[in-house]
């Protein structure tokens, strides 16, 4: 009795240990779920602010364009690209849109510029773009005479569908400040544009950062870095070329940084934003918080509960030893258990599921004892009480009430079907069963069922019928199943 107990000690102690394993491998996975939401949250927020960004961009350039188009179909509809009409609304124009300076080219590339001074511009290849019929953007030009970084806009000049000319507009890539929103985390994030090649055409002055300058190119630059999640700067440079948006983490500066990007739809140019994981996140810290306090809380609570259920399961293990509550032959329940765990069951089952009570009995029983003796008899009900286990859940309650009559309660049941066929796939099976030293004996069994709660709620109700359903599958010829209230073979 004491080996027993030691035993049952032994085995409650691992069970506790693999539980609070369990647990705490259960939190870290939930404590990481919730981290890696937080970021999905984070990043999702982050590109819609990129989107949003980038669509102003857009719309900004191509109200630009509008402007610039508008003034080019008027110019085409005059005999002289340049007059003296043309230079006063061209100077009109500058005043009321971003651009710093407007300058209309013939043909040949030769081009007057507002203020009437001329220069050239055949060379040029926002030049050949325009004047091939399409709208045109330029990479950034430093001025020689002014030392400024300026884009140009070009849109060709019709008439009658005939290109005449191009119409430019110059705009300076320090207006880019005010065109892109400000960044959303007090200055810690800022802005990049980039060329599918990595030059960048933009970047944002950011008193917080140290790192990535506009000489660099940026997919050099970002080469050299750690980035996190098993992202590489090929995997960005084929999103640049294939026009898809996303982000990547990367450890530039001392930071661990949110490299957000998307495409812009103007030439080749990419959107970028960069800002600090840590200053991206500020507002899901307190998830943290709460995460230290839970953690305290349930392991506080497991502590109270494993000491509560190593009490109730020593009270438990003192009763089970006191009582040997299986039966020996056939590993079942015996009788007394088998009335209390169904009738404890059923006290408490839902009212709206199915139970199923099956009562058993091998065919003949007394036949196989008197013809090949009880030790195949104790084998046939040995090989019995191992089907009914192999056949149903461990959940279910299997239990030997008489010489060779077994009982299961099948619990929570979703539909009757699968009661039949349990039943009849144990009819089958035991005439499979084998009996050592009997080759030519072969058992059947015949098989009643019961159902709460429509043939009753307690454990005499649901017996007192499925014995009658039992002996009615006798009365059919035996080797069958039949449902109380109906007769199936």
């Amino acid at each position: 009795m004491r080996k027993v107990r030691q035993l049952s000690f032994r085995k409650f102690v691992g069970t506790l240990v693999a539980f609070l394993i369990f647990m705490i491998v259960s939190i870290l996975v939930f404590f990481y779920c919730v981290q890696r939401k937080a970021e999905k949250n984070v990043t999702l927020e982050i590109m819609k602010n990129v989107e949003r960004q980038g669509y102003h961009f857009e719309l900004i350039i191509n109200l630009q364009y509008g402007y610039l188009e508008g003034l080019a179909d008027y110019i085409g509809q005059q005999e002289e690209l340049v007059t003296e009409d043309t230079l006063r609304l061209m100077e009109d124009l500058k005043k009321k849109c971003n651009l710093e300076y407007i300058i209309v080219y013939d043909k040949d590339g030769q081009g007057t510029y507002d203020n009437g001074e001329h220069g050239s511009g055949a060379d040029k290849e926002y030049f050949r773009k325009a004047a091939g019929g399409a709208r045109a953007l330029s990479d950034p030009v430093v001025s020689p005479i002014d030392g400024e970084t300026r884009i140009v806009l070009g849109v060709p000049i019709r008439s009658n569908g005939e290109i005449r000319g191009v119409l430019g507009g110059a705009f300076s890539v320090d207006a880019l400040k005010q065109i892109l929103f400000q960044s959303a985390y007090d200055g810690e994030g800022f802005s990049v544009i980039v060329k599918e090649d990595g030059s960048i055409v933009y970047q944002e002055d950011s008193k917080n950062y140290k790192g990535l300058v506009p000489e660099d190119n940026f997919f050099e630059y970002y080469e050299k870095l750690w980035l996190y999640d098993d992202g590489r700067i090929t995997d960005v440079s084929e999103d640049f070329r294939n026009r898809k948006s996303g982000y990547v983490k990367v450890r530039d500066d001392g930071k661990v940084r949110y490299l957000v990007y998307a495409s812009l739809g103007l030439s080749d140019w990419k959107f970028c934003y960069i800002v600090p994981v840590k200053k991206a996140e500020g507002a899901y810290s307190f998830i943290r918080f709460y995460e230290v306090i839970l953690s305290v809380v349930l392991f506080l609570g497991i502590a109270v509960l494993f000491a509560f259920v190593w009490w109730e399961n020593f009270k438990r293990q003192r009763e089970l030893l006191a009582s040997a509550r299986t039966d020996d032959l056939t590993g079942a329940c015996n009788k007394k258990r088998t009335e209390d765990e169904i009738g404890e069951w059923m006290d408490s089952a839902p009212p709206d599921m199915l139970q199923a009570f099956l009562m058993l009995d091998i065919d003949e029983f007394k036949k196989v004892n008197d013809k090949y003796g009880h030790a195949a008899g104790d084998e046939a009900l040995r090989k019995v009480g191992l089907l009914l286990r192999r056949e149903f859940r461990d959940v279910d309650i299997i239990g030997r009430v008489g010489g060779d009559e077994f009982v299961v309660l099948m619990k929570n049941v979703s539909q009757m079907d699968i009661v039949t066929q349990r039943a009849d796939c144990l009819c089958r099976s035991a005439a499979q069963v084998e009996i050592s030293g009997a080759p030519d004996c072969r058992i059947t069994l015949s098989i009643g069922i019961a159902c709460a709660p429509e043939n009753g709620r307690s454990y005499r109700e649901l017996y007192k019928r499925a014995d009658r359903a039992l002996y009615r599958s006798k009365e059919n010829g035996r080797n069958r199943y039949t449902v109380y209230g109906t007769e199936r073979d």
